[in-house]
Order: structure tokens, then C-alpha cells, then sequence
């Protein structure tokens, strides 16, 4: 397996970094994921990374949020893409009592700051009111891979991205994100 190390130039991965990217798959994929779901990852020729963001699409697990979406899109695909640990099923359609007024409170500010506002309060009240964290990918990229994990797992699945040399952060009012 290789990757692209800082440099830009690709590398081959040893078998522990490619097992600490199963790893990493299977902590972030959750107990709920089919047997293989980090199968693609471990046989991934040239972009785990690439390959995990895949397979939490393909069920349903994980949603880009472009920098200049609005609130409203915002909140509809965190609902439908990142669907599996997403914390408000049932309620209100889907969506949170309080959403409305959230998307009102952040649709006036400019394009990232109305994206940046929304998540922040958007993560911080879901992470209060039910423990399930709402959690950025590093992309490096002009917009965030999202995907919900229940905050007891957020130390393992930190400490699994790091020994990949990827991180995550939690989305909330704390100024991290």
C-alpha cells in the first residue's frame, strides 16, 4: 500500500501504519458497520483516507459541507449523509425543535460564516443534549467532512487518527473549530 507522505511524493505503508488505518476505519465506522467495512481501507493501493471517507458515505456515516453552504443545506445533509449516528431521528421530521431558529440566527452572516456559526452551535447542542459529537475530518480542503460519534468514543478514534497522522475535531463553541 502507499500514501503521500508531506513531501507529495508517495510512499509505501508498512503493515502497522496500513493496520493502524483498519484501525482508525473500524473505531470511526462504529460497532454498527458490516464485519468488512474496513476491508477497502486495508486494501487501499494509493489513499486510505480516501478510501475510509468511501466506505462512511456508502453507508451512510459521513457528509462534505462545503464552506459556502447555508445553514438550511447544511442541517438537510447532516440528516440524509451522515445518517448513522446522526442524534435527531424522530424528532420534528428529523431536524431539532431548536433548528429553525439556528438556521434564522446564521442565515444573515456571509457565506463561511454563516456555514462556520451554524456548525458550531449546531455541534455543541447535539454533543449537550444526546453525548453524540459532531466531528470534523482534516480534508485540507475548503469545506469539512463531517460525521457523528458517540463521545464515548471520541478518545479511542482521536488517538487512532493521530497514529495515522490525521486528526479530528469536534465541532462546538470552543474556538477549535
Amino acid at each position: 500500500m502507499v500514501h503521500e507522505n508531506s513531501e507529495g511524493l508517495f510512499a509505501v505503508l508498512s503493515d502497522v501504519e496500513q493496520s493502524r488505518w483498519v484501525e482508525f476505519a473500524e473505531l470511526l465506522g462504529g460497532p454498527d458497520m458490516p464485519d468488512d467495512f474496513a476491508e477497502p481501507v486495508r486494501v487501499a493501493k494509493d489513499d486510505p483516507f480516501a478510501a475510509l471517507q468511501d466506505q462512511l458515505a456508502r453507508y451512510l456515516a459521513y457528509t462534505y459541507i462545503d464552506w459556502k453552504d447555508c445553514p438550511e443545506d447544511i442541517l438537510h445533509r447532516l440528516a440524509a449523509d451522515a445518517y448513522v449516528e446522526y442524534p435527531y431521528h424522530g424528532h420534528y421530521g428529523g431536524f431539532p425543535s431548536w433548528s429553525d431558529a439556528l438556521i434564522q440566527k446564521t442565515a444573515d452572516l456571509g457565506s463561511g460564516d454563516a456555514a462556520v456559526a451554524f456548525l458550531r452551535e449546531f455541534g455543541e447542542r447535539c454533543l449537550n443534549e444526546t453525548g453524540i459529537a459532531l466531528v470534523s475530518l482534516d480534508l485540507n480542503a475548503d469545506g469539512w467532512g463531517l460525521t457523528f460519534v458517540p463521545s464515548e468514543r471520541l478518545d479511542s478514534i482521536s488517538a487512532a487518527a493521530n497514529a495515522v497522522g490525521q486528526s479530528i475535531t469536534v465541532v462546538r463553541n470552543d474556538g477549535q473549530f
